[in-house]
Formats: structure tokens, C-alpha cells, sequence
């Protein structure tokens, strides 16, 4: 169960903010089941409750996603009986932290605790300054290349520098065991899906009692949470409602739990669209499509349908509105360099844009006779991010070509810096000679 929960919230992952009054570390206590995948590690009694003891070579670790920036400061208690290195190795128990970006790149960690020998019960805490590329927080404890053993108890998580003291969420009152069961008549079924009907009889004749859940309420805060479930079943679990995906992360992570039935779990991630449900990544193209229709662009004429450069657009000397062949309309921008011209010959336009928000730029060119001058030359279309201050934060040719080509579109679907305000869409010609014509261009 807790394997399968570590691995729904790895491939659903997203991204739950900190609240300043509550520790999103799940289950840091080790008073229940869940929050954290073991290896050579189990949960003993400790006086007051329990803790997590773990042995040669053994580890724990939880992965909590977070928002890049700011300060989380990490709390635990931990003691060691007899560590030891490995002959040779330089070993030790260790409590550390670890930030992941959305690949699961490492992008920072830190052994905050490194211990050997015998030492009796301790507080241990450390601030993480989270790097704006941090998606993930992994903490994690164990033994490295050492023999012994070492016990872990009551991790807590809290904003700042201060160290967090704060209670995980509870369930209250006594109930019976109640399970939420997955049961959508409009999505698809898998070959092997099991019956939602009788999962229920036989969950009720374990004492459990359940609750037929449509994907829409599967996705609703105030209906799958903690306090009212204590168990979600997928009788399908191929086939999941990508609309849940945040809700069902948030209940696992607050102490639910899974069972998955029906082949390898969440391999049809659908959205609903239209009155029926479509692949997910079918809804994305989609979106895109919409989102780069012209009427929906931020670029204001990027097809030069008005004969010049329009209201935002600026352009060098050697870039023209021209009505030749074009790729849309009547009209297009021409650019030439001579070589005996300058290095470059450029036109832009700037809108104000959100941090860490999707978009997607399209654009369409046709070449004749680009050729570089020293070093890499080309015609280009180009998306370049900038911070408050005017800062250059990212950027990206996601058109380039040179020699001969006919019209051909090319389109960028990309995720804007945390600190990008504002997104300059560039186009010409860059160190090289020949002539290059741009249409079309959308945001």
C-alpha cells in the first residue's frame, strides 16, 4: 500500500503549496501507515508512540512536492546505537535533503545529520533555502555504508527559519472504515477492469463501508478527504480521470490509501472533452491548437495583415512588410542581409506574461540561399523570457534554418521562469547572409 501510494504521487506528481500553519510532511510521526517508502526500515515503539528504527544500509525517504523560492526549515529526532563505518568506507546515519526539478534532477541536497557511534536521543533541524528549479523535496534518513543501528522520529516541515512544531492533520471521531470506489459509467473500461459493485460486498463484509464515486467528485476537495475515507479503490486503475489528479495526490498525501486493480496503474490518463473523455495528451494538442489559433494569439497582427509593422512590433532597416508568397494572408515580413550588411537584421514584439505559466509560440519561414559567415548564421524565430528588472531569464530558437527551404511552420510549447514577466518574440536573420520570410507568428 505504501509503495503504490510513493508511486501515484511520482507519476501524478504535482504541486501542493506550504501552508504556514500546517507541516506537509505526511505521517512524520511513523504513528501510522503511510507517507513513507522503507527499505530495510520498520516502525517500532518508542515511549509516547512510535518511530521509524532502521538497520544496516537501510532507508526511508518522502517526497513532498513544493513551489521553488523561499525558506523551509526541517525538524526531526533521531538517536544511533553502534554505527559504524563499512571497512574502507566513510559511513554513517544520516538525515538529509534533497530538491528535485520536474525531471527529478537533483538541482541541490544536503546531509544535514552525519552520525556514527552511540548517541542517545537528539533534535536535529535545517533551513533549505528552495531553489527556484525545485519542484520536488525529498527528505530522507538512513544508514550509508554503515553497520548498526539508528532510530527516526517526528519529522515536521515549516515555512521560514523557525522551527516547526505543528500537528499533522487528524482524523476525528470514531467511524467504521469507509472506502471511496471509482465509478464512472462514461469512462472507458480496460479489459481486465474489475466490478465497482462487488468490491463494495466484499469490502462490506470485512466491516467496511463504501462509496460510489463518478470522476467529478472523485476531483472535489470536499468530498475525498481524509476525515470522511480512510481507503480509495481504482477497480480500473489503467484508466484514471486526469481532473482527480490533484485530489487524489492531496488525500494520499494527507494519510489515504490506494488500492489499485486491472493492469499497471494510470496508463490512460484521460480528460473530458465534448461529452466523452480523450487522451490527455490528445486534450493538450488541443488546448495548444486553441491557444495558437490567431484570435486567441497575444501578438497583436502577427500575420502583418495591415501592410507594416503593427502596434507593439519594431523592426531594423533590412526587415520588411512585403505582399509576396506568403503562408497565410496576403502579406509577410521579408528580411535580407548583404554581405557586406550588418551581423543581424531583427524585428520584435513584447507582451507582459506570467512566472511559471505554459504557452506556446508558432511561427512560419521559408529561406533562400542562408548562408552563415563565420561561425553558426541562420534565419530564426526566437522566444527570449525576462525578469522585473529587465533581465534576460531564458531563451530559445525555436525556428532556425538555413539554404533553401520552402514554408514550413514550427511551434514551441514551453513553461515561463518563476521570475519572467514579460516575453519578446524575436525573428531574422542572425550572422549570415541570404534572405529569409516570416509569417504568421502567434503567442
Amino acid at each position: 500500500m505504501v509503495a503504490l501510494r510513493c508511486l501515484t504521487a511520482f507519476i501524478l506528481g504535482c504541486c501542493l503549496p506550504l501552508l504556514a500553519d500546517v507541516s506537509p510532511c505526511v505521517n512524520g510521526g511513523f504513528e501510522r501507515i503511510g507517507g513513507w517508502s522503507l527499505f530495510r526500515a520498520k516502525v517500532v515503539s518508542r515511549e509516547g508512540g512510535r518511530c521509524l528504527r532502521v538497520t544496516d544500509g537501510g532507508s526511508a525517504q518522502q517526497s513532498i512536492p513544493v513551489s521553488g523560492g523561499g525558506t523551509i526549515t526541517v525538524r526531526l529526532d533521531l538517536r544511533s546505537e553502534s554505527v559504524q563505518p563499512v571497512a574502507g568506507k566513510k559511513g554513517f546515519a544520516y538525515a538529509a535533503a534533497y530538491q528535485l526539478d520536474a525531471a527529478g534532477e537533483i538541482v541541490a541536497f544536503k546531509d544535514f545529520v552525519q552520525r556514527t557511534g552511540t548517541l542517545p536521543w537528539q533534535v536535529a533541524t535545517h533551513s533549505v533555502a528552495l531553489d527556484a528549479r525545485t519542484r520536488t523535496l525529498s527528505l530522507r534518513c538512513g544508514l550509508f555504508q554503515a553497520t548498526g543501528t539508528a532510530w527516526f522520529d517526528n519529522w515536521a516541515l515549516g515555512l521560514g527559519d523557525g522551527v516547526p512544531a505543528v500537528p499533522e492533520p487528524v482524523r476525528t471521531g470514531k467511524r467504521r472504515p469507509r472506502a471511496a470506489i471509482l465509478a464512472d459509467s462514461t469512462l472507458p473500461r480496460s479489459p481486465g477492469a474489475s466490478s465497482a459493485l462487488v468490491i463494495a460486498q466484499i469490502l462490506a463484509r470485512q466491516g467496511i463501508d463504501s462509496m460510489l464515486m463518478p470522476a467529478t467528485q472523485l476531483a472535489a476537495p470536499e468530498e475525498l478527504q481524509v476525515t470522511a475515507y480512510d481507503l480509495l479503490v481504482l477497480p480500473d486503475s489503467p484508466v484514471f480521470p486526469a481532473p482527480a489528479r490533484a485530489n487524489v495526490i492531496r488525500f494520499l498525501r494527507t494519510g489515504g490509501s490506494l488500492v489499485a486493480l486491472g493492469g499497471y496503474p494510470f496508463e490512460r490518463m484521460l480528460m473530458p472533452m465534448a461529452g466523452t473523455w480523450i487522451p490527455q495528451e490528445d486534450a493538450h494538442a488541443r488546448r495548444v491548437d486553441l491557444a495558437l489559433s490567431a484570435q486567441h494569439s497575444l501578438l497583436v497582427d502577427g500575420g502583418f495583415e495591415k501592410g507594416s509593422f503593427g502596434e507593439g512590433w519594431r523592426a531594423g532597416t533590412q526587415c520588411r512588410v512585403v505582399k509576396e508568397d506568403t503562408m497565410a494572408g496576403a502579406w509577410c515580413v521579408r528580411t535580407e542581409l548583404a554581405p557586406d550588411g550588418p551581423k543581424e537584421a531583427v524585428f520584435r514584439a513584447g507582451v507582459p506574461v506570467k512566472g511559471r505559466a505554459q504557452y506556446a509560440a508558432m511561427a512560419s519561414l521559408r529561406t533562400r540561399d542562408i548562408r552563415a559567415r563565420r561561425g553558426a548564421g541562420y534565419a530564426f524565430v526566437a522566444v527570449y523570457q525576462y525578469d522585473a528588472d529587465g533581465k534576460l531569464a531564458a531563451f530559445k530558437d525555436f525556428a532556425t534554418q538555413t539554404g533553401d527551404a520552402p514554408w514550413q511552420e514550427r511551434s514551441y510549447v514551453f513553461e515561463t521562469e518563476p521570475e519572467t514577466v514579460r516575453i519578446e518574440i524575436k525573428a531574422g536573420i542572425y550572422n549570415a547572409t541570404g534572405t529569409a520570410w516570416i509569417d504568421d507568428i502567434r503567442l
